[in-house]
Formats: structure tokens, C-alpha cells, sequence
């Protein structure tokens, strides 16, 4: 599968992986900060944003479409950047394809497995009858029950798009999603290794990322720095975004 994707700069290759209903949109304003530096690749994946759909949706899929995409460009090796589901599907990638990632950044997201907390969400997403809405706004309106917090609604609704009849769809592949999101929730399989320069990045508001999650995933990356942004929840980058570029700028540039 080809994803699509966004790219900014030039220099070695870095990868940037979004969250589940997410898309490389989420990233442009740092993709630019760090395309000062690096070539910035911030893909969608598979049923995300311009990507193409699929049936399958397993991190390993999702992992398989990085690699394919990488050597597609004859990157001998590249840094990446992963959040949340982005940053399972980075450390998936990591862990089966070692030789090709250079440096790792995995943002608030553990190699464990994940309670279903986004089932509920899902179901109300699924439930919007669009053939009766016209647009964005008369969605957001429709979620406001489901989802009472209007920035969530105005972030998840980001995946709406016109119609050439004058109403709305969905632009992700929402019901595969949905037929997915268990495998989404898998911990990682043991027994690999990924030995290269590892940053944990979680924000301190966030429960995604415990203590012992940091103790365990030194298991699967034995060069893992952990780091917390105290004053960010779990979209870190977005709501604390020029500590985050501080700390992961110096990371990939070697520091510590």
C-alpha cells in the first residue's frame, strides 16, 4: 500500500507518524520546524487521512507500509517519530526492521496492551447520519452529546469532507477502523530487540504512560531515555509544542 504523505525540507530522512483518527495534517506546523534539519516525511496511515483503505489493519501491516514506503525512496536508514498509534506502529516498525531506523521517538504511547478506551467514540463517529447533515458545523452539533469537549469534536471531524452533491463523508476508512481496533490495542510481541537511541516522550496530564510502562519497554529498547513534559496531556506535541520540538530536535541531532 502507498500512503500518502507531506513532505518539508531536506537532510536525512525522518519519519512522522500520527494517533488513531489523526493525519499528517496534525504535524505540519512542526514537520516545518523540523524540516530545518531532517527531510520530513509525515505519512497517513493505512484508512487515515488521503491513504488508501484496506480491510487489514494490523500493526504489522501498518509497519510493512512504513518499510515499503522507506524503501521506496532508498532510504538506507531514517529517524522516526511515532504518537500514540503512530508510536505503536513506530516501535513495531523499530522492532521487526532494526537496519533501517537510525533513532526512535515514541510519543505517550507503551509497547502493552491498551483497554478499548476508543469504542465508545468509534460508535458515536459511526452513528452521525450524514446523508441528514450538510456540513461540518451541523456535525459538530450532532457529536456535542457524544462528545461534549469541542476541540475533540473539531479534531476528530477533521476527517469529514465535501461531497460533490453538496453534503458530507467520511474521508478515513471509519467502519475498518471500527472492525479493527482490537488488534490496534495488542501489546507487541516480545523477544526482539530495537538497540538504537530510544526517547520516550509522555505528557505529565497523561495516563497512557505509567512509570513501570517505562521500566518494562526497556526490555524491547535497551537504549530508552524517558522523558516527561509535565504541563501536556496526551497529544504532547500539539499542546506543549515548542518544549516537545526542543527535546526532540536535540534527540535526533544526538544530544541527550
Amino acid at each position: 500500500m502507498e500512503l500518502h504523505f507531506q513532505r518539508f525540507g531536506s537532510g536525512p530522512p525522518l519519519v512522522i507518524l500520527h494517533g488513531l483518527l489523526g493525519s499528517s495534517d496534525n504535524w505540519i506546523s512542526l514537520a516545518r520546524r523540523f524540516a530545518e534539519r531532517f527531510e520530513v516525511f509525515a505519512l497517513d496511515l493505512r484508512n487515515h487521512g488521503r491513504s488508501p483503505h484496506g480491510e487489514s489493519m494490523s500493526l504489522g501491516d501498518m509497519a510493512e507500509d512504513v518499510v515499503r514506503f522507506a524503501n521506496a525512496r532508498n532510504f538506507s536508514r531514517f529517524a522516526m517519530i511515532g504518537h500514540s498509534l503512530g508510536g505503536k506502529v513506530a516501535m513495531e516498525t523499530a522492532l521487526w526492521r532494526p537496519d533501517l531506523v537510525d533513532r526512535l521517538i515514541v510519543v505517550d504511547m507503551a509497547p502493552r496492551a491498551y483497554a478499548p478506551r476508543h469504542v465508545k467514540l468509534i460508535e458515536a463517529l459511526e452513528a452521525l447520519d450524514l446523508s441528514a447533515l450538510r456540513n461540518r458545523t451541523e456535525a459538530l452539533a450532532a457529536l456535542e452529546e457524544s462528545v461534549p469537549s469541542l476541540p475533540m469534536r473539531q479534531f476528530f471531524l477533521k476527517n469529514l469532507r465535501s461531497t460533490d452533491s453538496g453534503g458530507i463523508e467520511w474521508r478515513i476508512n471509519l467502519r475498518g477502523i471500527g472492525e479493527n481496533y482490537s488488534f490496534l490495542n495488542q501489546a507487541l510481541e516480545a523477544g526482539r530487540m530495537f538497540e538504537g537511541p530510544t526517547l520516550l516522550l509522555r505528557g505529565g496530564k497523561s495516563d497512557y504512560v505509567t512509570d513501570e510502562d517505562g521500566d518494562a519497554m526497556g526490555g524491547l529498547f535497551p537504549a530508552l531515555k524517558f522523558e516527561t513534559i509535565a504541563n501536556a496531556g496526551h497529544w504532547v506535541h500539539a499542546e506543549a509544542p515548542d518544549t516537545f520540538y526542543e527535546i526532540a530536535s536535540r534527540f535526533l541531532c544526538g544530544g541527550h
